[in-house]
Protein backbone atom coordinates (compact mmCIF):
# COMPACT_ATOMS: atom_id res chain seq x y z
CA UNK A 1 0.00 0.00 0.00
CA UNK A 2 2.48 2.65 1.29
CA UNK A 3 4.84 2.08 -2.36
CA UNK A 4 1.65 2.75 -4.69
CA UNK A 5 0.94 6.14 -2.85
CA UNK A 6 4.08 7.29 -2.46
CA UNK A 7 4.73 6.36 -6.09
CA UNK A 8 1.66 8.70 -6.61
CA UNK A 9 3.10 11.62 -4.03
CA UNK A 10 6.22 12.05 -6.22
CA UNK A 11 4.40 13.21 -9.04
CA UNK A 12 2.78 15.44 -6.86
CA UNK A 13 5.73 17.08 -4.81
CA UNK A 14 5.42 20.83 -6.68
CA UNK A 15 1.66 20.33 -5.70
CA UNK A 16 1.90 19.33 -1.74
CA UNK A 17 2.72 23.28 -0.35
CA UNK A 18 -0.41 24.09 -2.17
CA UNK A 19 -3.31 22.85 0.79
CA UNK A 20 -3.35 20.73 3.68
CA UNK A 21 -5.61 18.41 1.55
CA UNK A 22 -4.62 17.41 -2.04
CA UNK A 23 -6.31 14.85 -4.86
CA UNK A 24 -5.16 13.48 -8.10
CA UNK A 25 -7.06 11.16 -10.49
CA UNK A 26 -10.03 10.52 -12.33
CA UNK A 27 -13.02 11.46 -10.50
CA UNK A 28 -14.38 15.06 -10.95
CA UNK A 29 -16.58 14.64 -8.24
CA UNK A 30 -13.85 15.43 -5.62
CA UNK A 31 -13.78 18.92 -6.88
CA UNK A 32 -17.55 19.04 -5.77
CA UNK A 33 -16.54 17.75 -2.29
CA UNK A 34 -17.53 14.31 -3.19
CA UNK A 35 -21.28 15.34 -4.54
CA UNK A 36 -22.68 13.10 -7.25
CA UNK A 37 -24.73 10.24 -6.07
CA UNK A 38 -26.77 10.71 -8.90
CA UNK A 39 -24.77 11.56 -12.03
CA UNK A 40 -24.63 9.48 -14.26
CA UNK A 41 -21.71 9.71 -15.96
CA UNK A 42 -19.95 10.75 -12.85
CA UNK A 43 -21.21 8.80 -10.09
CA UNK A 44 -18.83 6.22 -10.58
CA UNK A 45 -16.05 8.03 -9.16
CA UNK A 46 -18.04 9.34 -6.28
CA UNK A 47 -17.41 8.50 -2.95
CA UNK A 48 -19.64 6.53 -1.46
CA UNK A 49 -20.29 5.05 -4.83
CA UNK A 50 -23.34 4.00 -6.41
CA UNK A 51 -23.34 0.79 -8.13
CA UNK A 52 -26.42 1.71 -10.19
CA UNK A 53 -24.54 3.76 -12.08
CA UNK A 54 -22.39 1.00 -13.62
CA UNK A 55 -25.64 -0.36 -15.64
CA UNK A 56 -24.54 2.77 -18.04
CA UNK A 57 -21.37 1.55 -18.03
CA UNK A 58 -20.99 -0.52 -20.82
CA UNK A 59 -17.76 0.43 -22.64
CA UNK A 60 -14.44 -0.27 -20.89
CA UNK A 61 -13.25 2.74 -18.77
CA UNK A 62 -11.83 3.91 -15.35
CA UNK A 63 -13.89 4.61 -12.76
CA UNK A 64 -11.41 5.70 -10.18
CA UNK A 65 -7.70 6.49 -9.99
CA UNK A 66 -7.12 8.49 -7.06
CA UNK A 67 -4.17 9.41 -4.83
CA UNK A 68 -4.80 11.56 -2.19
CA UNK A 69 -3.35 12.85 0.94
CA UNK A 70 -4.97 14.92 4.14
CA UNK A 71 -2.68 16.27 6.70
CA UNK A 72 -3.69 18.23 10.32
CA UNK A 73 -0.96 19.46 12.57
CA UNK A 74 2.03 18.16 10.21
CA UNK A 75 3.36 19.27 6.57
CA UNK A 76 3.60 16.80 3.66
CA UNK A 77 7.50 16.20 4.04
CA UNK A 78 7.19 14.99 7.85
CA UNK A 79 4.04 13.19 7.22
CA UNK A 80 5.59 10.84 4.64
CA UNK A 81 8.42 10.32 7.28
CA UNK A 82 6.06 8.94 9.99
CA UNK A 83 2.76 7.92 8.01
CA UNK A 84 2.89 3.68 7.81
CA UNK A 85 1.73 1.47 5.98
CA UNK A 86 -2.22 0.01 5.96
CA UNK A 87 -0.94 -3.06 7.59
CA UNK A 88 0.84 -1.10 10.66
CA UNK A 89 -2.88 0.41 11.48
CA UNK A 90 -1.54 3.98 10.11
CA UNK A 91 0.93 4.30 12.66
CA UNK A 92 4.51 2.48 14.49
CA UNK A 93 4.49 2.59 17.92
CA UNK A 94 8.86 3.13 17.73
CA UNK A 95 7.73 6.37 16.19
CA UNK A 96 5.90 7.67 19.21
CA UNK A 97 8.64 9.11 20.94
CA UNK A 98 10.00 11.13 18.75
CA UNK A 99 6.45 12.47 17.90
CA UNK A 100 6.42 13.22 20.64
CA UNK A 101 9.40 15.76 20.74
CA UNK A 102 8.34 16.99 17.40
CA UNK A 103 4.84 17.58 17.89
CA UNK A 104 3.74 17.42 21.41
CA UNK A 105 2.35 20.88 21.63
CA UNK A 106 -0.98 19.78 19.42
CA UNK A 107 -2.91 16.98 18.55
CA UNK A 108 -1.88 15.94 14.99
CA UNK A 109 -3.36 13.96 12.31
CA UNK A 110 -2.12 12.69 9.12
CA UNK A 111 -3.19 10.11 6.54
CA UNK A 112 -3.13 8.74 2.63
CA UNK A 113 -5.51 6.83 0.12
CA UNK A 114 -5.56 5.60 -2.97
CA UNK A 115 -8.02 3.83 -5.31
CA UNK A 116 -7.99 2.42 -9.12
CA UNK A 117 -11.01 0.62 -10.64
CA UNK A 118 -12.46 -0.17 -14.03
CA UNK A 119 -14.81 -2.14 -15.77
CA UNK A 120 -17.81 -3.11 -18.25
CA UNK A 121 -20.51 -4.34 -19.33
CA UNK A 122 -21.84 -3.42 -16.21
CA UNK A 123 -19.39 -4.91 -13.99
CA UNK A 124 -16.87 -3.14 -12.26
CA UNK A 125 -13.70 -4.15 -9.97
CA UNK A 126 -11.32 -1.66 -7.95
CA UNK A 127 -8.98 -1.59 -5.19
CA UNK A 128 -8.60 1.26 -2.47
CA UNK A 129 -6.99 1.37 0.56
CA UNK A 130 -6.54 3.96 3.31
CA UNK A 131 -3.73 4.45 6.23
CA UNK A 132 -4.47 7.08 9.01
CA UNK A 133 -3.08 7.81 12.39
CA UNK A 134 -3.74 10.93 15.01
CA UNK A 135 -1.45 11.45 18.13
CA UNK A 136 -2.91 13.07 20.73
CA UNK A 137 -0.70 14.59 23.54
CA UNK A 138 -2.39 15.53 27.31
CA UNK A 139 -1.90 18.95 28.88
CA UNK A 140 1.41 18.05 30.36
CA UNK A 141 3.26 16.86 27.52
CA UNK A 142 1.71 20.43 25.76
CA UNK A 143 3.28 22.53 28.33
CA UNK A 144 6.69 20.97 27.90
CA UNK A 145 6.43 21.34 24.38
CA UNK A 146 5.54 25.18 24.23
CA UNK A 147 8.42 25.45 26.76
CA UNK A 148 10.77 23.93 24.33
CA UNK A 149 10.59 20.33 25.11
CA UNK A 150 13.69 20.01 26.79
CA UNK A 151 14.53 17.00 28.03
CA UNK A 152 16.15 18.17 31.33
CA UNK A 153 13.20 19.76 32.63
CA UNK A 154 10.43 17.34 31.62
CA UNK A 155 7.06 18.13 33.02
CA UNK A 156 5.76 15.21 35.40
CA UNK A 157 2.53 12.76 34.17
CA UNK A 158 3.29 13.54 30.37
CA UNK A 159 1.42 11.16 27.51
CA UNK A 160 0.58 10.93 24.29
CA UNK A 161 -1.55 8.35 22.70
CA UNK A 162 -1.22 7.42 18.58
CA UNK A 163 -4.39 5.71 17.30
CA UNK A 164 -4.12 4.04 14.06
CA UNK A 165 -6.02 2.41 11.64
CA UNK A 166 -5.90 1.23 7.90
CA UNK A 167 -7.88 -0.95 6.07
CA UNK A 168 -7.68 -2.33 2.03
CA UNK A 169 -10.79 -3.18 -0.09
CA UNK A 170 -11.00 -5.41 -3.04
CA UNK A 171 -14.45 -4.26 -4.85
CA UNK A 172 -16.43 -6.58 -7.46
CA UNK A 173 -19.71 -4.28 -8.49
CA UNK A 174 -23.17 -4.74 -11.07
CA UNK A 175 -25.23 -2.69 -12.29
CA UNK A 176 -28.24 -3.22 -14.39
CA UNK A 177 -31.07 -1.40 -15.98
CA UNK A 178 -34.31 -1.69 -15.09
CA UNK A 179 -37.37 -1.63 -17.75
CA UNK A 180 -39.91 0.78 -17.22
CA UNK A 181 -43.48 1.60 -18.81
CA UNK A 182 -43.19 4.68 -19.64
CA UNK A 183 -39.58 4.25 -21.25
CA UNK A 184 -37.96 6.17 -17.95
CA UNK A 185 -34.22 4.95 -17.39
CA UNK A 186 -33.88 3.50 -14.97
CA UNK A 187 -31.00 1.46 -13.13
CA UNK A 188 -30.30 -0.83 -10.18
CA UNK A 189 -26.99 -2.02 -8.55
CA UNK A 190 -25.07 -4.06 -6.06
CA UNK A 191 -21.59 -3.78 -4.72
CA UNK A 192 -19.65 -6.37 -2.44
CA UNK A 193 -16.37 -5.02 -1.28
CA UNK A 194 -14.02 -7.86 0.61
CA UNK A 195 -12.29 -5.75 3.29
CA UNK A 196 -9.00 -6.14 6.23
CA UNK A 197 -8.58 -4.01 8.55
CA UNK A 198 -5.70 -2.74 11.12
CA UNK A 199 -5.57 -1.47 14.21
CA UNK A 200 -3.18 -0.28 16.38
CA UNK A 201 -2.94 2.50 19.91
CA UNK A 202 -0.01 2.77 21.99
CA UNK A 203 1.22 5.65 23.98
CA UNK A 204 4.44 6.84 25.29
CA UNK A 205 4.64 8.11 29.48
CA UNK A 206 7.42 10.39 30.71
CA UNK A 207 10.17 8.37 30.59
CA UNK A 208 9.29 6.58 27.11
CA UNK A 209 9.24 10.74 25.74
CA UNK A 210 12.66 10.56 26.94
CA UNK A 211 14.35 7.44 26.49
CA UNK A 212 12.45 5.66 23.98
CA UNK A 213 9.75 2.56 23.75
CA UNK A 214 6.20 2.63 24.26
CA UNK A 215 2.91 0.67 25.81
CA UNK A 216 0.54 -1.05 24.23
CA UNK A 217 -2.91 0.50 25.46
CA UNK A 218 -5.25 -1.86 27.09
CA UNK A 219 -7.63 -3.16 24.12
CA UNK A 220 -4.57 -4.42 21.93
CA UNK A 221 -3.96 -7.40 24.72
CA UNK A 222 -0.72 -7.06 24.42
CA UNK A 223 -0.56 -6.94 20.25
CA UNK A 224 1.43 -4.12 18.11
CA UNK A 225 -1.39 -4.53 15.62
CA UNK A 226 -4.99 -5.66 15.36
CA UNK A 227 -6.79 -6.96 12.07
CA UNK A 228 -9.95 -8.28 11.05
CA UNK A 229 -11.62 -9.15 7.62
CA UNK A 230 -15.02 -8.80 6.65
CA UNK A 231 -17.28 -8.33 3.84
CA UNK A 232 -19.29 -5.89 3.16
CA UNK A 233 -22.77 -5.13 0.43
CA UNK A 234 -23.90 -1.65 -0.76
CA UNK A 235 -27.12 -1.65 -2.77
CA UNK A 236 -27.79 1.41 -5.53
CA UNK A 237 -30.92 2.92 -7.36
CA UNK A 238 -30.93 5.62 -9.72
CA UNK A 239 -33.36 7.15 -12.23
CA UNK A 240 -33.91 9.98 -14.88
CA UNK A 241 -37.15 12.26 -14.05
CA UNK A 242 -39.79 11.39 -16.73
CA UNK A 243 -39.90 13.89 -18.92
CA UNK A 244 -37.00 15.73 -18.35
CA UNK A 245 -33.95 13.18 -18.82
CA UNK A 246 -31.34 16.18 -17.06
CA UNK A 247 -32.08 15.42 -13.92
CA UNK A 248 -31.37 12.33 -11.78
CA UNK A 249 -31.99 10.97 -8.36
CA UNK A 250 -30.30 8.02 -6.56
CA UNK A 251 -30.19 6.00 -3.57
CA UNK A 252 -27.77 4.03 -2.08
CA UNK A 253 -27.80 2.28 1.01
CA UNK A 254 -23.93 1.69 2.14
CA UNK A 255 -23.00 -1.60 4.51
CA UNK A 256 -26.53 -3.04 4.15
CA UNK A 257 -24.35 -6.03 4.42
CA UNK A 258 -21.79 -4.90 7.26
CA UNK A 259 -18.59 -5.79 7.18
CA UNK A 260 -16.95 -6.69 11.02
CA UNK A 261 -13.95 -4.63 10.94
CA UNK A 262 -14.30 -2.09 13.60
CA UNK A 263 -12.64 -2.39 17.01
CA UNK A 264 -13.38 -1.78 20.67
CA UNK A 265 -10.75 0.85 21.25
CA UNK A 266 -10.20 3.47 24.04
CA UNK A 267 -9.80 7.16 24.10
CA UNK A 268 -6.67 9.07 24.80
CA UNK A 269 -5.02 9.31 28.09
CA UNK A 270 -8.13 7.01 29.67
CA UNK A 271 -9.90 3.91 29.89
CA UNK A 272 -13.24 5.21 28.26
CA UNK A 273 -14.23 2.55 25.63
CA UNK A 274 -14.80 3.81 21.90
CA UNK A 275 -15.42 2.17 18.91
CA UNK A 276 -12.97 2.57 15.99
CA UNK A 277 -14.96 1.48 12.73
CA UNK A 278 -15.72 3.74 9.53
CA UNK A 279 -18.34 1.41 8.00
CA UNK A 280 -21.58 1.99 10.07
CA UNK A 281 -24.33 1.24 7.82
CA UNK A 282 -26.48 3.94 6.05
CA UNK A 283 -29.03 5.64 3.78
CA UNK A 284 -27.45 7.79 1.23
CA UNK A 285 -29.72 10.47 -1.20
CA UNK A 286 -28.82 12.16 -3.97
CA UNK A 287 -30.19 14.41 -6.98
CA UNK A 288 -28.13 15.80 -10.14
CA UNK A 289 -28.80 17.94 -13.21
CA UNK A 290 -26.63 18.40 -16.18
CA UNK A 291 -27.11 21.01 -18.78
CA UNK A 292 -27.03 21.67 -22.35
CA UNK A 293 -23.34 22.56 -22.67
CA UNK A 294 -22.22 19.62 -20.15
CA UNK A 295 -22.35 21.53 -16.97
CA UNK A 296 -23.68 19.56 -13.95
CA UNK A 297 -25.01 20.24 -10.90
CA UNK A 298 -25.73 17.68 -7.39
CA UNK A 299 -26.78 17.73 -3.99
CA UNK A 300 -25.95 14.40 -1.60
CA UNK A 301 -27.17 14.03 1.59
CA UNK A 302 -25.00 10.90 2.85
CA UNK A 303 -24.54 8.50 6.11
CA UNK A 304 -28.09 9.43 7.47
CA UNK A 305 -28.89 7.61 10.65
CA UNK A 306 -24.83 7.56 11.66
CA UNK A 307 -23.22 10.26 13.84
CA UNK A 308 -21.54 11.56 10.61
CA UNK A 309 -24.33 12.28 8.58
CA UNK A 310 -23.17 15.32 5.73
CA UNK A 311 -24.75 17.42 3.56
CA UNK A 312 -22.42 17.88 0.00
CA UNK A 313 -23.11 20.37 -3.04
CA UNK A 314 -21.29 21.11 -5.95
CA UNK A 315 -21.17 22.41 -9.88
CA UNK A 316 -18.70 21.32 -12.20
CA UNK A 317 -18.74 23.60 -15.54
CA UNK A 318 -16.51 22.25 -18.78
CA UNK A 319 -14.62 25.37 -19.99
CA UNK A 320 -13.26 23.65 -23.18
CA UNK A 321 -13.00 19.85 -24.80
CA UNK A 322 -9.79 19.83 -22.33
CA UNK A 323 -10.03 22.29 -19.65
CA UNK A 324 -12.85 22.83 -17.03
CA UNK A 325 -13.31 24.28 -13.39
CA UNK A 326 -15.62 22.94 -10.25
CA UNK A 327 -16.17 23.80 -6.76
CA UNK A 328 -18.18 22.34 -3.93
CA UNK A 329 -18.97 22.41 0.15
CA UNK A 330 -19.41 19.87 2.41
CA UNK A 331 -20.78 20.39 5.80
CA UNK A 332 -18.16 18.17 7.28
CA UNK A 333 -15.28 19.08 5.10
CA UNK A 334 -15.62 22.75 3.66
CA UNK A 335 -15.05 24.40 0.52
CA UNK A 336 -13.36 22.78 -2.17
CA UNK A 337 -12.47 23.97 -5.63
CA UNK A 338 -10.52 21.50 -8.78
CA UNK A 339 -9.67 21.39 -12.19
CA UNK A 340 -9.87 19.10 -15.02
CA UNK A 341 -6.90 19.20 -17.70
CA UNK A 342 -6.39 16.80 -19.94
CA UNK A 343 -8.72 14.81 -18.20
CA UNK A 344 -6.73 14.73 -14.89
CA UNK A 345 -8.39 16.18 -12.04
CA UNK A 346 -6.98 18.21 -9.32
CA UNK A 347 -8.65 18.81 -6.19
CA UNK A 348 -7.77 21.21 -3.60
CA UNK A 349 -10.13 21.41 -0.24
CA UNK A 350 -10.93 18.78 2.65
CA UNK A 351 -12.19 15.88 -0.01
CA UNK A 352 -10.19 13.23 2.12
CA UNK A 353 -12.35 13.26 5.54
CA UNK A 354 -12.20 10.02 7.04
CA UNK A 355 -14.07 9.44 10.23
CA UNK A 356 -13.25 6.35 12.28
CA UNK A 357 -14.50 7.03 15.82
CA UNK A 358 -16.38 9.58 18.19
CA UNK A 359 -12.68 11.61 18.37
CA UNK A 360 -10.56 9.49 15.53
CA UNK A 361 -11.23 11.46 12.46
CA UNK A 362 -10.03 14.38 10.40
Amino acid sequence: MRPLLLAGFAALAAAACAGPDFTLGYSKTSGMAGAGLALRYEGTGAYPTNPAGLAYMQKFRLTNLDVGYVLDGVNFREANDLIKNSSKGGISPDDLSQIAKDFGGHDASFGLNARIGAGSSGINVGFEGKALARTTPNAQLKQWADAGADVNNPVPGMRLDGHGYGYTSFNVGYGRPVTTKDGTAMAVGAQMRFLRSYYTHHFVDQNQILNGGSTAASEMGGDDVLSKTGVGVDLGWHMESKGDKRVEYAVVLTNLIKPNVGFEGTEPGSLTPTTIDPFERSINFGIGFTGEKGQVAALDVINVGTHYADVRMGVDVPLSQQFGARAGYSGRGGFTAGVTLFNVSLTFGTTNTFQAGTFFRF
